[in-house]
């Protein structure tokens, strides 16, 4: 009995391997074409020129930088409007702020126990001082522009080095 259960098993085994065996020599072999997004190429032709030509590109005597993503980290300012230990009231400056003025990104930095909220990208220490004077009526227990790096947008062709954008 046990032979026969054996014997049926390894029938059916043999079976389902030849009929295997049989749709595998029936698949044809096509064309497969794949559609990729237009900007996946840009990126990478950025990324490839980036690493061929070893850019070290100079905003005036600043060195910059470029991440991952083809942006400019560069040396600039950013103003500080508030530092709180209440998470909320940070954060809802922060939409005040984004109501006001959507243009200008701003930034929380979280340093425990304290919320620092930041806003803009300026490279020039003038440019920063000037956006302070609006802000100040708006916030008027103080607000300093300090040391940071900023984020810059990317202009690159083929044969330049990227400058930073104001």
């Amino acid at each position: 009995m046990k032979t026969l259960s054996i014997g049926i098993a390894l029938m059916c085994c043999t079976i389902l391997a030849k009929a295997q065996i049989n749709t595998l020599d029936s698949v044809k072999t096509d064309v497969v074409t794949v559609l990729q997004d237009e900007r996946i190429d840009e990126l990478m032709s950025k990324k490839v020129l980036i690493k061929k030509e070893g850019i070290a590109a100079h905003a005036s005597t600043k060195t910059v930088k470029i991440d991952k993503f083809g942006r400019l980290n560069v040396p600039g300012y950013r103003i500080q409007v508030m530092n709180s230990t209440d998470r909320a009231l940070v954060y809802g400056k922060k939409a005040l702020l984004y109501q006001r003025f959507p243009t200008q990104k701003q930034y929380v930095i979280a340093q425990a126990p304290f919320f620092k909220l930041r806003i803009g990208n300026f490279i020039d220490r003038k440019d920063a001082d000037n956006f302070k004077k609006q802000l100040s009526s708006l916030f008027p227990a103080g607000v300093v522009v300090v040391p940071d790096v900023v984020e810059s947008r990317m202009k690159l062709t083929p044969k330049e080095t990227p400058q930073p954008e104001k």
